[in-house]
């Protein structure tokens, strides 16, 4: 039976586990249309990490609404799941709205896409991939050697 300590025998890599998986779901957001400025994950604890859309290229080709917002990110955080994040600020609001997304917690990166696509009302064509839907009953405090073996699915095979 594998442990955590089999996993990250000195620690390191804990905090990086998620880097790859965040990486594939950005890949798979902009194979169906929507640029990426840029992604990240971060080693917090929770462990999360976003992938921020380029608003301008989708504002001057699309008659959504939501891409007239200033900020419009896909966010993961290992304790929660996956939300769209809009940023607007205006003189009425603080202008940040958080849009929890029904998803696995490891969502394949396809299911992510089509997600995106079903919260902005777009009518896309997204092709499957070779990953699996997981979900898990998650917390960051808990050892949980099959949320980890799932983040570890996405990691570059040698």
């Amino acid at each position: 039976m594998t442990k955590m300590t089999d996993l990250y025998p000195d620690g390191a890599g804990y905090h990086q586990a998620h880097d790859p998986y965040i990486a594939a779901v950005a890949k798979a957001v902009a194979a169906v249309g929507y640029p990426v400025d840029d992604w990240s994950a971060e080693p917090n604890d929770p462990r999360d990490g976003y992938i921020g859309l380029n608003v301008d290229l989708l504002s001057e080709t699309s008659t959504k609404a939501i891409w007239t917002n200033e900020e419009v990110n896909l966010a993961w955080t290992e304790d929660r799941g996956w939300a769209l994040v809009t940023v607007t600020e205006s003189h009425r609001s603080d202008g940040r709205f958080v849009y929890d997304l029904p998803v696995a917690r490891v969502a394949s990166p396809s299911t992510m896409a089509f997600a995106l696509a079903e919260q902005v009302g777009d009518d896309v064509t997204v092709q499957p991939d070779n990953h699996p839907d997981l979900d898990f009953d998650h917390s960051f405090e808990d050892d949980d050697v099959p949320f980890e073996l799932a983040l570890r699915h996405y990691a570059e095979k040698p």
